[in-house]
């Protein structure tokens, strides 16, 4: 099967704090060992807790401890003198047997700040109004309600900082108090929406984005409003540019942290960013940056930015961004946090000050996959200087921000990973997070990752898992209805046996002489044009199926729900499955070179002269990262497979 091999921990239920068993104890599968230490490597006395039960670490930090049956484990990591930490894992990876290796801990003392932050956010359009045959989200008579629902999940990761931020991406209105601004998108949410922040553990809101000034005046006006009756601290917006560049001072300890917000840029039908006397965002001009940092850190300030801006869906910032921003932290910025992309970016650590490029979402409503993958960002502050970050990965599953687990989770750290290694910033693993210090000593191994592999003739050639969810492992976690896949019909179902509860197959049941397609339920928009993919995926069916594999692409201007019912098709493969056939298959193509927004995959799925049922599980949408060559390392024999290789 293709599965990757993940990193997993796991705890069995007693009824009182219990001693982990010794490694020795743990060589059958289901037992999951490793270590709690500090940020130096040295081992700590810490306890791990799984709901009421609890767990202590050897005294040198090690653990060893089983998985008790449940879907989802949140486990707890907690010592004196120490920030405790949450770490979530699922059922179906620990059944892989993995060591987690270290988990860090970060010491408190005096003076030391922890901060988190999360990505763009908002509760509108979607949220009430989904696309057709998908779940209602937020309902007017439950508005505050649906909305905690959505943050449930994240709380226990926001409430343990000092003080947490997002970046909201809204307005706020119970309805529009006059027409939105002569745009191509525009939304906003509702009051509640900040009742459910403050709730979730939310403190303060970044307003210098692109849909601040959605509605003008009058929604710039009412949002303001709001946010002064609310317990939520803000800046990044205004009534004019005094008022939107003025930083949020927040006082920890003796230390004063300013906050401060910008939208990246002001052109558009009509202007968002605030002026001498018109509202908007904080327009982030070197100029208003730079005397902004400069009069906070005159005024025995710390400078926090938040900026946005850049290219939506790319890897890395634009050259004038990482211009600005540079020179923020050069005049005196203390940390620099980046939105926009709506994708995650890498971290950087540079003249000894943490840039992290972009998170992100945080609570959104986009369809699109690569826009699903996300970070919250712990960052400990010892007064004005870095001291240590922890990126953890986020899955926003059917819009609802989740811990990201299994494969989800690996993409997510190993894409944290190669970004940041591009800026000559190492980070590497803590459990499932990913953790970057100042200073380290020793210095922490690099962590390895899995690849997709494929291997002929003593060639290899190595890829990168698009869709990372295929093993539909994560279907059913954490009660957020998931919208990857073409289920609706009665015919598909996404589920497990009794035996293996943790893990899901799509199955179809087809009588005699049907068809169904299912497969991909909106397109994947970030790929690589002109460029070697395979589809892949393990199927099996009860009685002989036709299965036909096809790439449907959206073109260039093509509206998203035309693209759906009428986008056109290319035959990638065809199969033919006996009764009771299991195979894999694994299906090579290329991808569009030009007038293409996005593709998407296809099974059509065509049963014979008896009823059947057809399975599909492990699907991987590859985009291959090199082309063939000699390799003894990766292929043993000529088959496709994960393997665990360094970066």
């Amino acid at each position: 099967m293709l599965r990757l091999i993940f990193s997993a921990l796991a705890l069995a239920f007693t009824s009182a704090i219990a001693a982990c068993q010794s490694v020795q104890e743990t060589q059958e599968p289901g037992w999951v060992s490793g270590r709690v230490v500090d940020v130096n490597g040295n081992p700590i006395s810490a306890v791990l807790s799984i709901g009421d039960e609890r767990f202590a670490v050897d005294s040198d930090g090690s653990f060893a401890v089983r998985p008790f049956a449940a879907l989802v484990y949140k486990i707890e990591v907690e010592a004196d003198g120490f920030y405790s930490m949450r770490h979530t894992f699922s059922h179906a990876e620990l059944m892989q047997g993995t060591k987690i290796g270290d988990i860090v801990l970060v010491a408190r003392k005096s003076g030391r700040t922890l901060f988190v932050f999360g990505g763009d956010t908002m509760i509108g359009r979607r949220f009430y109004d989904p696309f057709e045959g998908e779940p209602v989200l937020v309902h007017p008579g439950t508005r505050l309600e649906d909305s905690k629902l959505l943050l449930a999940e994240m709380k226990p990761y926001l409430e343990r900082a000092d003080y947490a931020s997002v970046n909201l991406e809204t307005p706020i209105f119970e309805t529009p108090p006059s027409e939105p601004a002569p745009k191509f998108v525009t939304f906003y949410s509702a009051p509640e929406t900040l009742k459910a922040l403050e709730w979730a553990g939310i403190d303060y809101v970044a307003l210098g984005n692109n849909h601040t000034y959605d509605f003008l005046e009058p929604g710039l006006d009412v949002t303001l409003a709001h946010l002064r009756e609310s317990q939520l601290d803000y800046s990044g917006a205004g009534k004019n540019e005094a008022e939107a560049l003025k930083a949020h001072r927040h006082q920890a300890g003796s230390f004063a942290f300013d906050f401060l917000s910008y939208v990246g840029w002001s052109a558009g039908p009509t202007s968002q960013s605030a002026e001498v006397d018109k509202g908007g965002a904080a327009l982030g001009s070197i100029d208003n940056i730079l005397s902004s940092v400069r009069a906070s850190v005159a005024n025995e300030g710390t400078p926090i930015l938040q900026f946005h801006g850049g290219l939506e869906y790319v890897e890395e910032p634009t050259l004038s961004i990482e211009t600005k921003l540079k020179q923020a932290v050069d005049n005196g910025a203390a940390l620099v946090i980046g939105h926009h992309p709506h994708v995650v970016q890498g971290l950087e650590l540079y003249q000894g000050k943490l840039i992290a490029w972009s998170l992100g979402n945080f609570l959104f409503d986009q369809y699109f996959y690569a826009a699903q993958s996300a970070a919250l960002l712990y960052v400990w502050m010892d007064g004005n200087e870095f001291h240590h970050a922890e990126a953890v990965p986020v899955y926003i599953k059917g819009y609802h921000p989740t811990p990201a687990v299994g494969a989800m989770r690996e993409a997510i750290n190993q894409r944290l990973f190669d970004l940041s290694a591009k800026r000559e910033t190492r980070i590497t693993r803590s459990g499932g997070h990913m953790i970057l210090s100042k200073s380290v000593s020793p210095p922490q191994p690099q962590p390895n990752f899995s690849a997709a592999i494929d291997c002929h003739a003593g060639m290899a050639r190595t890829g990168q898992d698009l869709l990372v969810r295929g093993d539909f492992d994560t279907h059913t976690l954490f009660e957020a209805p998931d919208r990857s896949w073409l289920d609706s019909d009665e015919r598909i179902g996404i589920r497990a046996s009794q035996e293996q509860p943790w893990n899901n197959k799509l199955y179809i049941d087809l009588p005699e002489q049907q068809s169904i397609t299912t497969g991909m339920r909106k397109f994947q928009r970030i790929f690589t044009p002109g460029t070697p993919m395979s589809v892949r995926a393990d199927v099996s069916s009860t009685a002989e199926v036709q299965v036909d594999v096809y790439l449907q692409i959206r073109a260039t201007r093509q509206g998203l729900q035309d693209a759906l019912q009428n986008g056109r098709k290319v035959l990638v493969g065809s199969v033919t499955l006996e009764a009771e056939e299991s195979i894999q298959l694994d299906l090579d193509f290329d991808s569009p070179r030009t007038r293409t927004r996005s593709i998407r995959v296809l099974f059509d799925v065509h049963s014979k002269d008896a009823q059947a049922r057809f399975k599909l599980d492990n699907l991987q949408f590859i985009e291959w990262k090199t082309p063939f060559m000699p390799s003894t390392r990766f292929c043993s024999v000529d088959k496709p497979k994960s393997i665990s290789s360094r970066p």
